[in-house]
């Protein structure tokens, strides 16, 4: 049933100008032209006429929602330092750009705050889960960083904990301070750039990188949510049924 959802509906002030001509310079007056305050709740009657417009519409978009995307082989949860559900998402976002796009990086990252479910547990991942899962109009891009500044977005991430990374790189850190980096099996280079994709709001300084808004950037042209079900699309096709494995891409050491 379609009921409007603001309760305090204000009608703003209207402001009537009016132009009095003076010679060759006409002057502006703002004339106050009053309000009204209208209650908008649930004792306004159900508009029958737009409800059965809208319903097809509605039936439609939720048909979609449920409709299922790929078969899940566990359940996958969000966690710190890494999870089933960080890891499969950044790994899934990893193979979309460099298997499906053909666009090179050398590992995905997605900030914590990003991902809006703690788990999946249903046996098949859906439309609908995959919007609630990223439900925010974030882009691909792929930010160019050099070795030092690579090190420092890690170093930076280790600070609350970690954010979910994907296949291509491995951490190690002991007492609160990163031992060492790998990126491709290999030891982390200071002079060398690294293509790191991640999420544009990331990329744009959100989240307390201001120190990556003026570095280079390309455009993969997908929201994080589509390439999510492109790919999902594209690996069902093959049979492969969706995991989140832990694998210690992250490694925390405490004596």
């Amino acid at each position: 049933m379609f009921r409007p959802f603001l309760r305090n509906f204000l009608v703003v002030p209207a402001l009537v100008l009016l132009v009095l001509a003076t010679g060759c310079h006409p002057q502006y007056f703002a004339s106050y032209g009053g309000s009204a305050r209208y209650a908008v709740n649930d004792s306004i009657p159900e508009d029958l006429a737009l409800e059965a417009l809208i319903a097809p519409y509605r039936e439609r978009l939720a048909a979609t929602m449920r409709s299922g995307l790929a078969p899940l082989g566990g359940e996958l949860r969000l966690g710190k330092p890494e999870s089933t559900l960080g890891n499969w998402l950044t790994d899934i976002l990893q193979r979309y750009t460099t298997e499906t796009r053909g666009i090179s990086s050398d590992f995905t990252l997605c900030n914590y705050g990003g991902v809006r479910i703690g788990s999946i547990g249903q046996d098949s991942l859906r439309v609908g889960t995959i919007y609630e899962l990223l439900p925010f109009d974030n882009e691909l891009v792929i930010v160019t960083l050099s070795g030092s500044e690579t090190g420092a977005l890690i170093r930076y991430m280790a600070r609350s904990g970690f954010w979910p990374l994907s296949r291509g790189i491995e951490v190690m850190q002991s007492d609160n301070r990163i031992e060492w980096i790998k990126i491709g099996g290999k030891p982390l280079e200071v002079t060398r750039p690294y293509r790191v994709q991640m999420p544009d709001y990331v990329a744009n300084g959100g989240d307390g990188t201001a120190f990556l808004a003026v570095a280079p950037r390309e455009k993969v042209g997908s929201l994080m949510r589509d390439a999510v079900i492109a790919q999902l699309q594209v690996e069902t096709q093959k049979g492969i049924v969706q995991e989140g494995k832990l694998d210690e891409r992250v490694i925390i050491r405490n004596h």
